[in-house]
């Protein structure tokens, strides 16, 4: 029993020593590039669509290799600031993902599909509003019972 678990302790460590060591498809560097470009061209399409937009700020992006060299899913979560009809300033948030894939002519990347979701609306300066009196009645006047006419 020792030698077995001896062996599949050796295993182990030679898997992990090389998936370690092994090449990489995106470095740090072309996974920061391409998120960097994934966020620009949100924020222009964003603005684009909303001229009133006040802000964009992404909370969480990060991409993941699906298939190397022709697949890549990027995640993220981002909040926009605009202004409403009104001029009340109103967060909303998205998240959501991007699936990217490789064009074989130009070898560029290219949107294949992308799923975006609005879980939350904050409206920074909502309009209050109140139950009060109504305005043909006075509030001070006195409720006069009806009393039946006499024939």
């Amino acid at each position: 029993m020792k030698y077995i678990s001896l062996v599949i302790m050796i295993v182990l460590m030679a898997w992990t020593w090389s998936a370690a060591n092994s090449t990489r498809h995106y470095g740090l560097q072309e996974s920061g590039a391409m998120e960097t470009e994934i966020e620009t061209v949100i924020v222009d399409y964003i603005r684009t669509q909303r001229p009133t937009l006040k802000s964009v700020n992404f909370r969480q992006l990060f991409t993941e290799v699906v298939r190397p060299d022709e697949e890549i899913r990027a995640h993220m979560k981002y909040s926009i600031v605009d202004s409403a009809a009104n001029g009340d300033l109103v967060e909303q948030q998205f998240q959501g993902t991007l699936l990217l894939v490789k064009s074989k002519q130009d070898q560029t990347w290219r949107s294949a599909a992308i799923n975006i979701q609005s879980p939350l609306v904050e409206f920074k300066e909502g309009a209050q509003i109140s139950a009060g009196p109504d305005e043909a009645t006075p509030a001070t006047a006195p409720v006069q019972p009806e009393t039946p006419a006499k024939e």
